[in-house]
């Protein structure tokens, strides 16, 4: 008996948001809310890390907000003695809040059990590349 080749590849397609699906959004907060801490220490009062989260928490829409909106916010509310500009909150979450995600609970564990048993695996987000690109490498 001949297998066809797409029994042999067995493909399944499953669409789901990358965020909130395969990354813990609140523990990838509290991750880039340690690296804000840091590299803008010289402009912050003394924050602890869990407030600088909460505030993220606070005004990022589970990941709906504009984030023109949510940069904004975080200027207005975190206690800054030097406040920087907007776009400067906005380049460093771009630049660090991919690069800050956790993986769900058991993640990595199901797309390694799903490959060994041949199915190919692949995401499909509405997210653009540069911005999904890093957050899918570091998981």
């Amino acid at each position: 008996k001949q297998t066809s080749e797409a029994a042999m590849n067995r493909e399944v397609i499953s669409a789901h948001p990358l965020d909130e699906t395969f990354i813990e959004r609140t523990q990838s907060i509290a991750q880039y809310a340690q690296r804000l801490q840091h590299d803008w220490a010289d402009h912050l009062a003394p924050t602890a890390v869990s407030t600088i989260a909460a505030t993220i928490l606070a005004a990022d829409g589970r990941g709906y907000r504009p984030r023109q909106e949510l940069f904004a916010d975080l200027v207005q509310q975190l206690p800054w003695q030097t406040p920087p500009e907007v776009a400067a909150i906005g380049a460093h979450w771009n630049t660090w809040f991919p690069l800050s995600s956790v993986a769900r609970q058991g993640l990595l564990e199901t797309f390694h059990t799903l490959h060994a048993q041949g199915i190919r695996l692949g995401v499909i987000t509405n997210g653009g590349v540069q911005r999904q690109q890093p957050k899918i490498d570091v998981l």
